[in-house]
């Protein structure tokens, strides 16, 4: 089916059935507004008359048809409105029925105009991968724009005991996914469901070695519920790596789990039998583990999505790390970058809560948070609305010492604090150092 094969004795009766409420004293005018947008009408000419009224009616301005003959002027012919004005009103009943008509049309043009794009682009030989990502996108359209129910404050409650309870029978102090780091999963908690949380560092000061550290962790180790220890499989995690090759990351995760110092590996004729032993048992702690490495040259927030949503079905994926978050691109081309890095900030939220999983993003600081002065939020490189959208924010600074504080600079649903941290940056870990969290 092509769009051409959307006849207006379909289409056109219901749209100027609509019009014709908003144009005449009816009563439930919101009950259109709430439920339609401009690009649910077909033509275009009747987008903008919806779209002209409605912002009239929120204004508190007439929208009767004299009116309207009067003041719109932008690409509305007087025609369409003598049409509507000659249009019988219709029962509060039968509106209802053209609204819920008029959105499946809309869904329906939705699903046609991306089959229609994806023929397009596949006659014209483009990656087949990009076409797939954007019928994915298309379809999630459909889909978000379906009626979404509301709960009562009760359910909400009802739904925040289940966690409670699950807590209470888990016998375990973190309700998320471990960090690995005892501080840290105090004051945090874990990584929870539905959180975007960022870590952010200048450059060469440790936030990917502490990504992959997370990372390694919550893929190792779950807690059980039954021994009250940590054992058994880990969390499926995958990590999006935007800065560096799957080697690099192999390098590091062996080092870090015991293999040796990252060095010796980059020049092997360093190595000693002990340095060979250590890395075959390190390589040997990485086997059966749900850890998965995503490094593309290049991705677009749209990719990302389509990806992790296959990643959850397929893998079960309870966690995801993009590192970068700046190399991430958005789809649409911004004048200015922080308002690009703000719509893949919002994106990566949105994405969170879609998942119902804790997505974690690795982010630059600026580079005038340089000096003796401690990094704050506003130093986040490009930041756009990341602060914002941030549940968790962690910060890392290099001391003189050569260790790392940890700060903990926002934390929607629990404390703030901060912890200090030994670097080995031979083996790319970090050690908690005993001392009192400020």
């Amino acid at each position: 089916m092509s769009l051409t094969a959307f006849s207006s004795t379909t289409w056109g009766p219901i749209e100027k059935s609509i019009l014709s409420a908003l144009c005449h004293d009816w009563a439930d005018k919101g009950r259109i507004l709430d439920d339609l947008k401009p690009s649910d009408f077909f033509l275009t000419e009747t987008q903008k008359l919806y779209s002209y009224i409605a912002s009239e009616i929120e204004a508190g301005r007439p929208t009767d048809p004299a009116t309207l003959s009067a003041t719109m002027t932008d690409g509305v012919t007087r025609n369409l409105i003598i049409e509507i004005s000659g249009t019988l009103p219709s029962t509060p009943t039968q509106i209802d029925r053209h609204i819920e008509k008029l959105k499946e049309l809309s869904r329906v043009r939705t699903i046609t105009r991306a089959l229609e794009d994806a023929k397009v682009k596949l006659e014209q030989g483009e990656p087949s991968l990009e076409i797939a990502s954007g019928l994915e996108n298309a379809m999630k359209e459909v889909e978000t724009d379906s009626p979404s129910a509301c709960i009562t404050i009760a359910e909400c409650a009802d739904k925040a005991l289940e966690g409670v309870k699950a807590a209470i029978e888990r016998g375990c102090l973190y309700a998320g996914i471990p960090s690995g780091i005892h501080k840290l999963d105090q004051i945090c908690g874990g990584w929870q469901a539905g959180q975007l949380i960022g870590i952010a560092a200048r450059t060469g000061e440790g936030k990917t070695a502490l990504a992959l550290q997370l990372a390694l962790h919550a893929a190792r180790f779950r807690w059980n519920k039954d021994t009250k220890d940590w054992d058994g499989k880990g969390h499926p995690v995958v990590l999006v790596e935007l800065e560096m090759s799957a080697r690099e990351i192999g390098h590091r995760a062996m080092s870090h789990l015991g293999g040796p110092p990252m060095w010796k590996m980059r020049d092997g004729s360093s190595m000693n039998d002990f340095d060979k032993a250590n890395l075959h048992e390190a390589r040997g702690r990485l086997d059966d583990i749900p850890f998965f490495v995503d490094d593309p040259p290049r991705l677009r927030l749209s990719e990302l999505r389509a990806r992790a949503r296959r990643w959850r079905k397929k893998i079960g994926m309870e966690l995801l790390i993009v590192d970068l978050l700046g190399k991430v691109s958005s789809d649409t081309k911004e004048k200015d970058r922080w308002r690009e890095v703000a719509l893949v900030s919002h994106g990566l939220k949105a994405l969170a809560k879609e998942l119902g999983i804790p997505v974690m993003a690795v982010c630059q600081l600026n580079r005038d948070s340089v000096g003796d002065g401690e990094a704050g939020l506003h130093h986040l490189r490009e930041s756009g609305d990341i602060e914002q959208d941030l549940d968790v924010a962690i910060l890392l600074t290099k001391r003189e010492d050569e260790s790392r504080k940890l700060k903990i600079a926002k934390n929607r649903n629990g404390f703030l604090g901060s912890l200090d941290l030994a670097f080995d940056g031979d083996h790319q870990s970090f050690k908690e150092i005993q001392r009192e969290a400020k």
